[in-house]
């Protein structure tokens, strides 16, 4: 009998949904690739295609194993975990999203130590996932692995081959610490351990119950046996410097750090994390006034260092970031006060130390070191944090800083640079993903009261760029030409106090544009420059989008059925890559196939895999996502990985059917003033929930 591809995908999506199985269009089609040996993208274009018999059976007989809940990753043989593919097979785990954030946040800590030193253990390694991810990022550190099972130690050092880190892991079979030679220390204990209490087991969904071990869910009468051990036994081994991270179960918190305080251990909880929970269908409709651009404020913020005289910023947002970059701001010795969205800074004394519990937080934090060398003369600045979205190295930075007379070395975790002699020069800042824009402000600040004439080349030519030039000016700095690729500074001796208002932010604004459109509504943006997002909007009316402008204000509704199209992030003028995550959400209610390829962070596409789990039916071929949309979304819990794939995941939970939980959302404060609100009084169903 004559099958086709299409009416395989059909008919097995059907069995599988009666079978309770979550997206069963997206399973069913990363089945059938994985029989036919294609791209799930190459399904898209043969639907005609006939099977064999041989591939029909084949199909069959794992549709039957994934409709009596076998695992995806079981039958397929891996799974997607950092951006990285790791098998996994029934003797290890199958890694969840937040063990993923448990990794992110060992790889910020790892980052920030001495380069050449740094140890770390991954505690019950199972299939390596997190070894594998922090070799693969950390180049310079030494990683242990150890777990009980020989089993997961073999499946372990299979995924260290196939990444090509099997000299940066050391395995050992054992049972927990007994197994590591004696004397042996880290600057990191990372532990995804078993916290299930063995009463619960059974109500797990089928394909963890029946399926992953259970020697890694069963956590005792309590879920805790595995933290009492770790308490007991852990201090021997961790380094006065070092920090042990834990994955817990809901609750447990409390009770875990007392078990360790028992041993004398210094604990830190986490602290509290919201989650939104959405009840999408609601089109959006009313004004939104757009704040002030985050990524504008944070260097204009460092720039107040340059002056011992006040500065006054204006329409300043009220984000986490900006709380950040006050307290770093603080510690440096500068007087910080806020009136609603008005800062005024005063450095008149300043020290020249960054410290690492600040700028770990964030990435952007970097920006002052540029003022530092610039009024210092020398700076001592941790290596900064940030999101999960693929290296952003400061190289360039460091080498513009270089070529103006700085002498900068990196010890312990810490970027140390002095300048006896800071004279301008001419700096390129080109790289392998364009130019820099922090970097481009770094070497701008300093090059304000350098000596002579810098002429930066290459530079970043965002708006962001030019708010912070005019800024300077403000202050007495003699600029010309930002927002090009050319900007030459002349030095001046000193620079004075200013005021300043910070731009409206364009990444909120096509956000909420976005929005506009996905849920077939109508907001209009008061307060926006729409002379910044010539590259969003071109891409909203190819999309079918209607915009209309009026100033400083901007009306978005949909014109009428949406159209697929082609994205290509790039530097500024081009489309921005900080609205790649919410354009994608666009693109899945759009027919047709759109193709969004990613040209400046290489783990940007984190999100997909969460779009993915309301519905969504998009393939990554290399630096590009491919869309098939016009399927409608459904509701799910999805896990936030960074900034912009929060506000993604948001617009998505608006248009899906049912209620969307959007799960550790701290990094949508971090660049969105109050975004809940803002939807509820556009009609939004939103609602924040706290999680500990």
């Amino acid at each position: 009998m004559r099958v086709t591809v299409l009416e395989v995908i059909q008919r097995s999506a059907e069995f599988l949904a009666r079978k309770g199985v979550e997206s069963p269009r997206l399973q069913i089609e990363l089945l059938l690739a994985h029989v036919l040996h294609l791209p799930r993208l190459k399904l898209y274009l043969d639907f005609e295609r006939t099977l064999t018999a041989a591939e029909l059976e084949s199909v069959r007989e794992l549709v039957k194993r994934r409709g009596n809940r076998e695992p995806l990753q079981h039958i397929l043989g891996s799974t997607c975990f950092c951006g990285l593919e790791i098998q996994v097979n029934g003797q290890v785990l199958v890694p969840r999203p937040e063990t993923e954030l448990l990794a992110e946040r060992a790889w910020q800590f790892l980052s920030a130590r001495p380069p050449a030193s740094s140890t770390a253990l991954d505690f019950g390694t199972g299939s390596g996932c997190i070894a594998v991810a922090l070799a693969v990022r950390c180049l310079s550190a030494r990683i242990h692995a150890v777990d009980i099972s020989p089993e997961a130690i073999g499946v372990a050092r299979e995924n260290a081959a196939f990444h090509r880190v099997s000299d940066r892991i050391r395995f050992h079979l054992g049972d927990g610490f007994a197994a590591l030679p004696p004397g042996l220390s880290f600057d990191l204990i990372v532990a995804n351990p078993p916290y299930i209490p063995s009463s619960e087991l059974d109500a797990l969904a089928p394909e963890v119950r029946d399926y992953d071990p259970r020697p890694a869910l069963d956590g005792g009468a309590d879920g805790l046996d595995f933290f009492r051990r770790l308490a007991a036994e852990g201090a021997k081994h961790l380094l006065p410097t070092g920090l042990l991270m834990a994955e817990l179960g809901d609750g447990q918190a409390e009770r875990v750090g007392e078990k360790f305080l028992q041993h004398n251990w210094v604990v830190e909880n986490v602290e509290a994390d919201y989650s939104v929970a959405i009840k999408g269908g609601v089109p959006l409709r009313g004004e939104v006034t757009i704040s002030g651009a985050k990524n504008a404020v944070l260097p204009i913020m460092a720039a107040t260092l340059l002056t011992a005289e006040p500065c006054v910023i204006r329409r300043v947002p009220d984000l986490s970031d900006v709380v950040f970059m006050g307290q770093i701001l603080v510690s440096l010795g500068a007087k910080v006060k806020s009136d609603r969205d008005t800062l005024t800074v005063q450095a008149a004394k300043i020290k020249g130390v960054g410290d690492y519990e600040l700028i770990r937080k964030m990435r952007g934090s970097i920006c002052i070191l540029g003022p530092l060398i610039g009024r210092l003369r020398r700076a001592s600045v941790s290596l900064p944090g940030g999101c999960v979205i693929g290296p952003r190295p400061i190289d360039l930075h460091l080498k513009g800083l270089s070529q103006l007379g700085a002498q900068i070395t990196i010890e312990g975790g810490y970027i140390r640079a002095r300048a006896p002699r800071l004279a301008g020069g001419d700096v390129f800042l080109g790289g392998r993903a364009g130019p820099t824009v922090l970097g481009t402000a770094n070497v701008m600040m300093a090059a304000a009261l350098a000596g002579g004439v810098t002429t930066i080349e290459s530079a970043a030519c965002e708006p962001e760029v030019v708010d912070l030039a005019n800024f300077l000016s403000a202050m007495g700095a003699r600029i010309v030409g930002a927002g090009s690729p050319t900007i030459t500074i002349t030095g001046v001796k000193e620079l004075h106090g200013a005021e300043h208002e910070v731009i409206p932010d364009r990444i909120e604004a096509a956000t909420f544009a976005i929005a506009a459109a996905a849920t077939n509504g109508e907001i209009t943006l008061l307060d926006v420059r729409p002379d910044h997002m010539h590259a969003v909007l071109d891409k909203l009316r190819e999309s079918g989008v209607k915009v209309e402008r009026r100033s400083s204000t901007l009306t978005v509704k949909r014109g009428g059925r949406l159209k697929a199209v082609d994205i290509t992030t790039l530097p500024y003028a081009g489309f921005p890559t900080d609205v790649q995550a919410q354009m994608m959400v666009l693109t899945t209610l759009a027919s047709g196939i759109s193709i969004i390829t990613e040209r400046i962070f290489e783990s940007r596409f984190m999100h997909v895999s969460e779009l993915a789990r309301l519905g969504a039916e998009i393939a990554i071929e290399g630096p590009s996502a491919i869309v098939k949309g016009g399927r409608p979304l459904s509701g799910a819990p999805v896990m936030a990985s960074d900034l912009r794939a929060s506000a993604a995941l948001v617009l998505a939970g608006l248009v899906a059917k049912g209620t969307t939980l959007v799960k550790r959302i701290y990094h949508l404060d971090r660049g969105y003033e109050r975004i809940d609100n803002k939807l509820k009084k556009l009609g939004a169903r939103i609602e924040r929930v706290e999680e500990s």
